[in-house]
């Protein structure tokens, strides 16, 4: 049903490299497709709903906001009480928001060349509740850390970078992926919607899109 297929993503996405950690999502997972390829896939309310591919596009101009704000993440948790977050002083990272320097689109479209044979996947575009305030798009922000940088080794699972095999003895981490080293945050990403002159908004053939 159209309402089943409808989201909006009204948290802040803070967006890294391939990693996207979204508020109120309690998790993703790789899941196969037609391209043998392991793709996110985030759990809300119980439902499976798959993570978005995004080509994001440098923009210019932008203009610095230069605002404080903590925010919370795997690497840096902010807790929480019974009336809601807990002071920052108690978790989470402080950063400065900067200008905004990116914007990124759903991908609708990906092909890929695979032991000499080209193949496409498509992407079923997001319905997005524009009245609500939803944005399927990303916009974002350069920011500037307060704290050093994490230096966490972890290891990332991706369509370029699948699982190739079962954990080692001894190992939770299955085989295959990228290892890689998280250093210091560079984006803050918040869901967005763009518009474009001469076209209605929030419609399909229009700049909401």
């Amino acid at each position: 049903m159209v309402g089943e297929r409808r989201w909006g993503l009204k948290a802040a996405l803070p967006l890294v490299a391939v990693m996207v950690a979204v508020g109120g999502w309690q998790g993703y997972k790789g899941v196969l497709k037609v391209l043998g390829e392991a793709h996110a896939q985030a759990q809300i309310d119980g439902r499976f709903f798959q993570v978005p591919h995004f080509k994001c596009y440098v923009i210019t101009p932008g203009t610095a906001l230069n605002e404080q704000v903590t925010l919370g993440d795997q690497f840096h948790p902010l807790g929480m009480d019974a009336t809601g977050p807990v002071p920052s002083n108690q978790g989470g990272e402080s950063v400065t928001v900067r200008a905004p320097s990116l914007v990124c689109t759903p991908v609708t479209a990906k092909c890929r060349t695979i032991d000499d044979v080209q193949k496409c996947e498509f992407f079923e575009e997001p319905l997005v509740d524009f009245d609500g305030g939803g944005g399927d798009h990303l916009k974002c922000y350069d920011i500037t850390p307060s704290g050093p940088p994490v230096n966490q080794a972890v290891t990332v699972f991706d369509q370029f970078h699948d699982v190739t095999g079962p954990p080692p003895v001894g190992s939770t981490i299955p085989q295959g992926g990228e290892s890689v080293t998280v250093r210091t945050a560079r984006f803050l990403c918040t869901p967005a919607r763009k518009c474009i002159a001469g076209r209605p908004c929030g419609t399909p053939d229009g700049g909401g899109e």
